[in-house]
Formats: C-alpha cells, sequence, structure tokens
C-alpha cells in the first residue's frame, strides 16, 4: 500500500483470498478489502496516520482482522506491517513512504478455537453436574450414617431396659 493506503500490488495468493484480480486490487482503498480488530485503542488509525506522516512505527505484527471478498463475505485473517522506503537515487525522484502487508487466513484456527471453546464449556457443564452427584451422595451418606447411629443408640437403649425388665419378669 502507498502512504494513502491505497493497495499497490497484490500477489496470486491475495487475489485467490480476496477473489480479485490484480486489476481489482489496485488503487483500492486497503479498508475496502481488510478491517481491523482493535482491543487497545484504534491501531488501525495509528498505523495510518504514522504512515502518512512518514513516522517509523512500523512494523506491527500479529493484528487479527477480516478480510471482505468481493461477494462481500468475510473471513478471519492476520495482518502484519512493514514500513517500505523506495530506494530510487534518481535525480527529481521523491521517496514514497509504503508499507508490505502480510496477511495470513486464520479461518482454520478460528474453527479450531471456536470447537475447543466449546469442548471447554462442555467438560465444565460435566464438572459442575459431577460434582453436583458427589455433593449430593455425599449428602445421602451423611444422612444413612446419622440414621445407622440411631438404630445403634435405640438398639443400646432397647438392651439397656430390656435387661432390668428381664430380671424383674425373672423375680416375679
Amino acid at each position: 500500500v502507498d502512504s494513502n493506503w491505497r493497495i499497490q500490488f497484490a500477489n496470486e495468493t491475495a487475489q485467490q483470498l480476496f477473489s480479485m484480480s490484480q486489476e481489482q486490487f489496485l488503487q483500492k482503498p486497503f479498508a475496502d478489502v481488510c478491517t481491523i480488530e482493535t482491543i487497545e485503542g484504534d491501531k488501525k488509525t495509528f498505523i495510518q496516520n504514522n504512515l502518512e506522516n512518514h513516522v517509523s512505527v512500523l512494523p506491527v505484527a500479529g493484528l487479527e482482522g477480516q478480510g471482505i471478498r468481493q461477494d462481500d463475505t468475510r473471513f478471519p485473517l492476520m495482518l502484519s506491517f512493514t514500513a517500505m522506503q523506495s530506494s530510487s537515487s534518481a535525480p527529481g525522484f521523491v521517496s514514497e513512504k509504503r508499507a508490505l502487508i502480510t496477511i495470513i487466513d486464520i479461518s482454520r484456527r478460528k474453527r479450531l478455537e471456536e470447537a475447543l471453546r466449546q469442548a471447554n464449556e462442555q467438560l465444565e457443564k460435566k464438572v459442575i453436574q459431577r460434582t453436583q452427584a458427589l455433593e449430593q451422595t455425599q449428602a445421602e451418606l451423611l444422612q444413612a450414617e446419622k440414621l445407622a447411629v440411631l438404630g445403634r443408640m435405640s438398639t443400646a437403649i432397647v438392651h439397656e431396659l430390656s435387661q432390668p425388665l428381664t430380671a424383674m419378669r425373672n423375680y416375679t
């Protein structure tokens, strides 16, 4: 891209990824083919302003965004920006600030992350269910132990009462 964020060149892989020809890419604003998700501030504006003002903050790597295909379908991607300086010693040549943007399709990774997230949620639900079942079983065991203690205590009381009663019956 040039300092105005217009696309100057797209390789074959980019053409296939975005379903566009080289001619469709040329001079198209970068924002028409990619959006950048930001977490801390607006990195897109920050990078764009610094590129336009020829301040070297690039390279920037690992920004996630979305690609926009010709048919307006979107797909997840990762972007890296590297500053490029035109090098020419020709008289009257004005050096223009440009950036090389590397794009990686991360659709598969995002699908796998979603599958992993769902598997984790299912595991968490199972852990909660099992924990509740164990707590219920523990409460039932505690209740059974209480009943067993009451049974032994009542047996002891009956034995202690029946001994003197048996003795009195024998004497009478």
